[in-house]
């Protein structure tokens, strides 16, 4: 038969208390009499109810701000490069443009491409002109005008003492020749060779 004694090691059901400071816990109470020490067990329940703390919150932002100007660097690298070679293509096309259009006899004139702001040889130039005739004049010969990309510019020209690349009517063939140099602010370039036959490469 079972007794109904009741076990002397049972606690009384928990219940829940608020601190002074408004932190709640359970505690469970040992009935008197039992061999177990009296004591209470006291248990936070708001633990790990919290969100992040500030130090928590400042090395996340620290990391990401970290991570970001490490990625803006070679970000920053690459776009430069970038322009430097859309620069250089834009400059090579513009050469084969000019000599092609001499070599079909367009408007019944040579062709040729100016490395330079303005008139004269002012150097370093963002832009660069394409003219009709044997000279540039800016006023009256200027076909178009390219502006080179990002900050790009016509650092050096090495042309017949000019800034003046020209292509003769029909033969194509190169009146003026040497290097056109373009490069970036972080001391990069390419070098544009143009030869007697009007040959056009770059480096």
């Amino acid at each position: 038969m079972l007794s109904s004694r009741a076990n002397p090691h049972s606690v009384i059901p928990t219940e829940e208390v608020t601190t002074s400071g408004g932190t709640p816990f359970k505690e469970t109470f040992f009935k008197r009499g039992s061999s177990t020490p009296p004591y209470v067990v006291a248990r936070d329940d708001s633990k790990g109810k919290n969100g992040f703390t500030t130090i928590e919150l400042l090395l996340v932002i620290a990391f990401f701000g970290l991570m970001a100007a490490i990625v803006s660097i070679p970000l920053s690298t690459l776009q430069t490069g970038t322009a430097l070679r859309d620069a250089e293509i834009a400059v090579t096309d513009t050469l084969r443009r000019a000599e092609t259009q001499a070599m079909s006899g367009l408007d019944g004139d040579s062709w040729g491409v100016h490395f330079s702001d303005s008139d004269g040889c002012a150097l370093p130039a963002g832009k660069f002109h394409v003219f009709r005739g044997s000279s540039f004049t800016s006023a009256t010969t200027t076909i178009d005008t390219i502006e080179l990309p990002g900050n790009a510019t016509v650092s050096a020209a090495a042309v017949g003492g000019g800034c003046d690349v020209k292509f003769s009517r029909f033969h194509g063939s190169a009146t003026t020749t040497g290097t056109i140099t373009i490069a970036n602010p972080n001391n990069e370039s390419r070098t544009i060779t143009i030869n007697q036959y009007g040959r056009v490469t770059s480096q």
